[in-house]
């Protein structure tokens, strides 16, 4: 059976808020909108709020990498070199976006990294859309991940050897520009 859907001023502030959560990924509104057979846009849209969990169960016609958000992000990580992995998943200890220098000084105190090759690395990285550009109008540049990769990149960050020296050198980046 086919599910029709149509956008209403009622629900139309549900939609948006799926796809700014989503980041406009349109794989991850695509996993969204299979729910909508089942869950009204508002349902989706506070289930999302909460977590990724609801794009966890994806469309058995896709292929395996497609079958879900998370799947999708782990196929590019799996693409990256060791270096590229270690930064990412040090840059998950921001929440919302950093700059050029506390990049360096958390992946600094981290073994794998150079502080001399953050700039070369994160450079690879917004080249392969893992880290967003977002300039000011002062100029001034800073750095981000879109909500979805940075579950990932934390959730494997918590799980790693790097995640004590990440914090720490955050931490200890914050502590000293406070002072």
């Amino acid at each position: 059976m086919l599910y029709s859907f149509n956008l209403t001023d009622q629900n139309v502030a549900a939609v948006a808020s799926i796809c700014q959560r989503l980041d406009g990924i349109p794989l991850g509104i695509e996993l969204a909108a299979a729910w909508l057979p089942v869950l009204s846009p508002e349902q989706i849209a506070f289930r999302l709020e909460r977590s990724f969990d609801l794009l966890g169960k994806g469309q058995r016609t896709l292929l395996p990498r497609h079958q879900t958000l998370n799947t999708a992000i782990a196929w590019s990580y799996d693409l990256l070199s060791e270096e590229e992995r270690a930064l990412l998943l040090c840059l998950s200890v921001f929440i919302g976006g950093w700059s050029l220098a506390a990049a360096e000084a958390v992946a600094g105190g981290v073994p794998l990294l150079a502080q001399s090759d953050v700039l070369s690395l994160l450079q690879r990285l917004v080249s392969k859309s893992l880290v967003v550009v977002d300039r000011s109008l002062e100029g001034e540049v800073r750095y981000r991940v879109l909500d979805a990769i940075w579950a990932f990149a934390h959730q494997r960050l918590v799980a790693s050897d790097l995640e004590g020296p990440a914090n720490n050198s955050h931490l200890d980046y914050f502590m000293t520009l406070a002072e």
